[in-house]
């Protein structure tokens, strides 16, 4: 009799079972953040309003394995400065140093539990020792409802306690 029942259930079963799987599945996609992006708006949150604490325009590429940010931040005299950076999307620390102030930067990238936002960590320790943190820069990036990107910016400053917030409103 309950090999009877179990019989009639299997494709019932496999069905479900098949369901959960593709939905596992789609739920797992990551959200498409490639484009290049030109900031609309720049909105202060707390701390010092520093003009280039936004980066004026953003290209990203991604894959399954890597990020690719191209920003172009003002240099304060008119002058867009380019910063490349390549993040691996599982977690794993990029680490360089600066061309120009010679500091250790430590980036990582974490993706939210459902995949529609992720954050990127940046660690810039100081010119003298590489071992003392200087400043942490965490951004936070999202999409909106209307295909806009979204980027909390928080910066502290160990040194000075110059801390500040902001967002950046982005168009494609």
């Amino acid at each position: 009799m309950i090999q009877v029942v179990i019989r009639r259930l299997e494709p019932a079963l496999g069905l479900t079972l098949g369901f959960m799987l593709f939905s596992g599945l789609s739920f797992a996609q990551q959200a498409n953040f490639s484009g290049d992006w030109k900031l609309k708006e720049t909105q202060y949150v707390e701390g010092n309003r520093y003009g280039n604490a936004m980066a004026k325009s953003i290209g990203i590429k991604q894959d399954s394995d890597s990020f690719w940010l191209n920003r172009a931040f003002d240099d304060g005299k008119g002058n867009l400065t380019p910063i490349q950076e390549t993040l691996a999307q599982n977690g794993k620390q990029t680490s360089r140093v600066t061309i120009k102030s010679k500091r250790k930067k430590v980036l990582t990238l974490a993706w939210a539990a459902d995949k529609e936002s992720f954050v990127i960590t940046i660690v810039t320790y100081a010119p003298s020792d590489d071992s003392k943190m200087d400043f942490r820069d965490t951004d936070t990036y999202s999409l909106d409802a209307s295909g806009g990107l979204t980027v909390d910016h928080k910066s502290e400053n160990f040194t000075n306690s110059d801390n500040y917030e902001c967002k950046g409103i982005y168009q494609k």
